[in-house]
């Protein structure tokens, strides 16, 4: 691939640098307390607002732990067959061994978790379907890219026959 994953990188970590404290005034005028997942998941699938807003669909900073390993093992299959650069396959690691484990934590305290066969029996058992709202360090930790990278195959040549 000859996209440059570093200013890649880049330029979405300056868009979130940018956009996480208007999305942080959203997230303080509503309360995200115990039990009130099924609340905020009717409401932050609007697709008439952009994801850069609380209820937009696609949100950019309210996550699952689910929805990080889906994105970190798309990131690695998308790197060994060769569609992204090496830069990902750091990207999908950093999600895994760093961002996902301190989310755990921030939603249990007494949660190890590796992975979702892998984690300590003192971990809520709801632990991966628990809504968390990324930090502004998650958000470096992983270049800004949450629910930002969309992976379009390149289309194959016209053909030179006739339709």
């Amino acid at each position: 691939p000859n996209l440059n994953a570093s200013s890649y990188f880049q330029s979405f970590k300056e868009d979130a640098r940018e956009l996480y404290p208007q999305y942080f005034e959203q997230v303080n005028e509503l309360i995200l307390g115990e039990g009130d997942g099924a609340a905020i998941l009717a409401s932050i699938d609007n697709p008439q607002l952009p994801p850069t807003k609380l209820a937009g669909r696609g949100n950019f900073y309210l996550t699952t732990i689910h929805q990080l390993e889906h994105s970190a093992e798309q990131l690695e299959y998308l790197t060994y067959k060769g569609k992204l650069p090496r830069e990902f396959l750091e990207l999908s690691l950093t999600i895994k061994y760093s961002v996902i484990p301190g989310i755990a934590k921030a939603l249990d305290p007494g949660c190890m978790y590796i992975n979702m066969h892998d984690r300590s029996d003192e971990c809520r058992p709801d632990i991966r379907t628990r809504y968390y709202r990324m930090s502004s360090h998650d958000i470096e930790a992983m270049h800004g890219t949450h629910n930002r990278l969309v992976y379009h195959p390149q289309q194959p040549p016209p053909s030179p026959l006739p339709p």
